[in-house]
């Protein structure tokens, strides 16, 4: 039997931990249902329903969908399934990988960039983030200057290039701190209040809210 090229790459991206296998029964279980009659095709007649069209899938699938319509013009999109997030708990999981290495274009396990750990930390919970630090900056809605909330992503200038080379998402506020959880390239993934470093407090660019 032929896997349909949808339900294969989400397969895959479970096999590499970025997707729940959950999430890949959500996607089988769309593919089965003809958009013609809305019910579940018998088994012994399954044959892939006919594709959406490309908008409608991105905005199901995000960059799932984009090996079998073509890259996006503003590369990955954020999929979210379930439809809500704990934060509480993708946090708490992202900081049991504090101390992992920093390893450049890595999406894990065993050592991250920036993006990867976001991409990572999310996907353990069935949300597809971008594979990429500057593709946050038209995600979800702007984040005035100081009132950031736990969450938020917050963006900053990467060395010797232009616009935004590094991505770390807000994992705790107090009076004149504010804590980040990201994958630096010394320290590897770790927790800092990046308001009180000035390599990243003069990089900032901005924050994004997705959730």
């Amino acid at each position: 039997m032929t896997l349909h090229p949808l339900l294969f790459s989400a397969l895959s991206r479970a096999r590499q931990g970025i997707f729940q296998f959950r999430t890949v029964a959500a996607v089988g279980a769309c593919l089965l249902v003809t958009p013609a009659f809305g019910q579940a095709t018998p088994a012994d007649t399954l044959s892939p329903a006919p594709l959406p069209d490309a908008a409608t899938l991105r905005a199901l699938f995000g960059a799932a969908a984009d090996s079998v319509v073509g890259p996006s013009d503003s590369a990955a999109f954020l999929v979210q399934i379930p439809q809500s997030v704990d934060l509480e708990e993708v946090i708490a999981f992202g900081k049991t990988l504090i101390g992992r290495p920093y390893r450049s274009g890595s999406k894990g396990p065993s050592g991250f960039d920036c993006s990867g750990l976001m991409h990572y930390i999310f996907g353990q919970h069935g949300i597809l983030m971008p594979s990429s630090s500057r593709d946050y900056a038209h995600r979800g809605s702007p984040v005035p200057y100081g009132q950031w909330e736990v969450g938020d992503f917050v963006l900053f200038g990467g060395r010797g290039a232009r616009g935004i080379g590094h991505v770390g998402l807000v994992v705790g506020i107090e009076p004149g701190a504010v804590y980040m959880l990201h994958s630096g390239t010394s320290p590897g993934v770790c927790v800092q209040n990046f308001l009180a470093m000035p390599y990243y407090k003069k990089r900032y660019v901005g924050a994004r809210r997705l959730f």
